[in-house]
């Protein structure tokens, strides 16, 4: 944005050329603002006035469907950059730019299109069921070749074409894998308007998926690891629980805190975990303390990894005091739902 608000300055033109390069520049400048209050955690939580009017606007104004379509208009002023530069004599001109112009544009259309058709995939929503007060459990049925594409800890998108309201995308973690019946768990809490009309849908029903995202897993096959160290608050915990459903094999700690008892998810899973000899789960309303989980980190800290899943803050909290204590920065991984 820099560079395109000094290119505007020192390049002055007129006509057509300068309406589309001014609506491209406005439109990826109003966007960019979009984004950094509605994306961009980091920055929201340091304003408490843009975290309030954040907050406002989802729940009032700005519904899940909305949003998507804003974004989109990125796709709106790339177009315009592209018809900018064809208006332009002089760079149009030179012949072998615009030959890797033109074939750089089209490469990366079509790649887009690809993706955007390709990664989706048809599955069933077969079952639906609250597990706790505004918390949905969500069971999918997926198909064989598509279940081998997920790995503990990671999120897909899942839309639902036939509702209105809930077509565009949206992401959730990964609870529970079961390969023998092709089958998803997500846990989703309601919200915002699109994880609120979740609760009312009546399975089974046709719903799209994507293939899955995320980087828990990537952490142990880069580290390898023999002791796991999982933090996890509120609604943040759901992606840790696949990774110790998936992994019995590692000695893990688990420390897994709430606002309220009736908040504390899946009990029974701890409970069956806790048979593992290598396994211990620490479950509470309320926050750790900090020597609580620090004294249980091992003397030899290059076979610890370390994942975290809740709010921002505590992930903020939690890497800086494992740093503070020996822990390097790539044996921690915490994956931001900020935006």
């Amino acid at each position: 944005m820099a560079l395109a608000y000094f290119h505007k300055q020192s390049s002055p033109s007129a006509g057509w050329i300068k309406t589309t390069g001014d609506w491209a520049f406005d439109l990826f400048l109003g966007l960019l603002v979009f984004a950094l209050v509605f994306m961009a955690g980091w920055f929201t939580s340091h304003f408490k006035v843009i975290q309030v009017s954040k907050r406002w606007l989802e729940t009032h104004l700005l519904k899940h469907e909305l949003t998507v379509w804003l974004h989109r208009l990125n796709l709106v002023a790339v177009a315009l950059v592209f018809i900018h530069v064809q208006l332009i004599d002089y760079i149009r001109a030179i012949i072998p730019f615009m030959i890797w112009f033109d074939g750089a544009t089209l490469l990366v259309a079509l790649s887009y299109i690809w993706q955007k058709f390709s990664s989706q995939r048809l599955a069933q929503l077969q079952q639906t069921q609250l597990i706790a007060p505004n918390v949905l459990e969500l069971t999918l049925s997926v198909p064989k070749q598509l279940m081998r594409q997920y790995l503990p800890g990671d999120f897909l998108f899942l839309a639902i074409p036939q509702q209105p309201g809930l077509q565009e995308p949206h992401p959730f973690s990964i609870t529970k894998f079961d390969m023998k019946r092709r089958q998803l768990t997500l846990t989703i809490r309601g919200d915002g308007d699109f994880t609120r009309q979740l609760q009312k849908l009546k399975p089974p029903i046709a719903v799209t998926i994507t293939t899955g995202f995320g980087q828990y897993e990537q952490l142990l096959t880069r580290r390898q690891p023999q002791q796991l160290l999982l933090i996890g608050g509120g609604m943040g915990v759901v992606p840790l629980l696949a990774v110790v459903q998936q992994h019995p094999e590692l000695t893990t700690d688990f420390f897994y805190s709430a606002h309220s008892q009736r908040a504390l998810l899946y009990p029974q899973e701890f409970a069956t975990w806790e048979q593992r000899p290598n396994f211990k789960g620490h479950l509470q309303v309320g926050h750790f303390e900090a020597d609580t989980i620090l004294q249980t980190l091992p003397q030899n800290l290059e076979n610890l990894a370390v994942m975290i899943g809740g709010p921002q803050a505590l992930g903020q909290y939690w890497r800086t005091r494992l740093q503070q204590h020996g822990v390097a920065a790539d044996q921690i991984y915490y994956e931001e739902f900020t935006w």
